[in-house]
């Protein structure tokens, strides 16, 4: 299995009651179910008062970041990446709040199958020390990602089919460190949009390949969480088009 510490992380706007226990409901079983005893952390950036309130009391197993004012993904990107540097991290996986988990041990596997992705492109190309973009497979999305093709992996337990694809969505993201390297976080995009887009264009530029792994999978039931709660949907739609603006705020000696 891939070895090294690593740092899964979650970007939270939930700001209704119902909205923060639905997160801590799906967060806290991610992490009873990620077949990790040790050797991970979590951190929890809060983009609502309210989530950031709740996390004080109900997160214990990683950090707490950001202020509680909604600053998108760009902005918490940019400060999870120079904490993750900071502190030798040497995976990153991206983790949405309204996941239903379905595969036991999702995390230890995904990691296994990087490793194996890993020791495979060691083997068939003279380019090695490269690691690959890996994601499960989401069920419940209104837009499934295509696949561009399918491979199989050889692993320790049998060969792991796996699909090619040009884009993964941020529901749940697995990447080394080194892929950042020289990703430069444009915090200038708009607040819900241009995450998963800009992670494709620097794969592509930098040559690296993306899979979903179809040995983890997911539920996102995207339809079924809009009719549930269509106002916090609606505001998604607005925050993919408006940048992020800081509250001004006058300095404490004013």
């Amino acid at each position: 299995m891939a070895s090294g510490k690593v740092l899964v992380y979650t970007v939270s706007r939930a700001s209704t009651s119902q909205q923060v226990e639905r997160a801590f409901n799906s967060l806290l079983k991610g992490q009873r179910t990620c077949g990790l005893k040790g050797g991970y952390d979590w951190v929890l950036y809060a983009n609502s008062s309210k989530m950031l309130e709740a996390s004080k009391l109900l997160w214990l197993n990683g950090p707490v970041m950001g202020s509680g004012e909604n600053a998108g993904q760009h902005v918490a990107l940019q400060e999870i990446l120079a904490y993750a540097k900071a502190n030798d991290y040497k995976f990153i996986v991206k983790v949405d709040d309204d996941l239903e988990w379905q595969t036991p041990k999702w995390l230890y596997k995904l990691l296994r199958v990087q490793s194996a992705l890993k020791r495979f492109g060691d083997k068939i190309s003279n380019d090695t020390g490269k690691w690959c973009v890996l994601a499960p497979r989401v069920k419940g999305l209104s837009n499934p990602i295509p696949a561009l093709a399918s491979i199989k992996v050889p692993t320790d337990v049998g060969a792991i089919p796996l699909h090619v694809v040009n884009i993964l969505g941020g529901a749940c993201r697995l990447h080394h460190i080194s892929f950042f390297d020289d990703y430069v976080v444009d915090v200038r995009r708009a607040l819900g949009a241009g995450g998963d887009t800009s992670i494709a264009e620097h794969a592509s530029a930098i040559g690296i390949p993306m899979f979903v792994s179809y040995w983890v999978s997911v539920r996102h039931q995207t339809a079924a969480m809009e009719e549930a709660d269509p106002a916090y949907f609606r505001q998604h739609a607005i925050f993919q088009r408006l940048p992020f603006i800081p509250i001004w705020r006058p300095p404490a000696n004013e």
